[in-house]
Formats: structure tokens, sequence, C-alpha cells
């Protein structure tokens, strides 16, 4: 699957918690994720300045930015961790904090053949 691909079959999936997606889909969507994330980050420190390091202060443009991706991340983590043979209940782990840690390493693992 290819970069594009695996983005706009995420957007077109956006809601669909059901299914299977594999790791190439995932980990494209990670990345495209975590580019968007740190261009609203740069451009956030650009318009606060030293300000940008208050964890008090708003971001504005990661938050325009990262909040209509979070639906689609949800879902393609669930049929990431379905298709890694795990229950997708075990993406709840990302509101922990800490939990982010081992959904890396869920995430990773190969998918099971059906």
């Amino acid at each position: 699957m290819t970069f594009s691909g695996s983005i706009s079959k995420c957007f077109r999936h956006y809601a669909d918690f059901k299914g299977k997606a594999g790791r190439a889909e995932f980990w494209f969507f990670f990345l495209f994720t975590g580019v968007l994330d740190g261009s609203g980050s740069i451009v956030d420190y650009q318009m606060m300045g030293n300000d940008f390091w208050d964890v008090t202060v708003f971001h504005p443009a990661r938050t325009i930015l990262m909040v209509p991706i979070f639906l689609p991340f949800m879902a393609v983590g669930c049929r990431r961790l379905r298709d890694a043979g795990r229950s997708p209940w075990w993406q709840l782990l990302i509101f922990t904090g800490i939990g982010f840690v081992p959904l890396l390493y869920l995430w990773s693992r190969e998918g099971r053949s059906s």
C-alpha cells in the first residue's frame, strides 16, 4: 500500500472500527499524523515564542490540525489491533499516558492470517 493510498483509505473509513488494517496502512497514517502534529507545533511556536512551552497555553494550530484526525486514528488503531490478533479495546490504553508504549508494541505485531 502506498502512502497516499493508506491516508485516503483511513479517511474513507474514518469511523469504521470493524475489519482489519495492515501494518503499512497503519504506520503510514501514523507518520501522516506525526507530520501534521509537528507542523502544527511549529506554527504554534512561531506564533507564541517562549510561551509555547507553558503547558497552560492553548495551541490553536495544533488543535485545528489534530482534532479532525482523532477519530480516523482511533479507527485505524482498532483495525490494526484486530489484525494483530488483539482486542480493539486495548486502544483505550492511549488515554492513560503511559499506555502508548505497549500500544506501539501491539500495533507493530505481524498480522494474523484470517
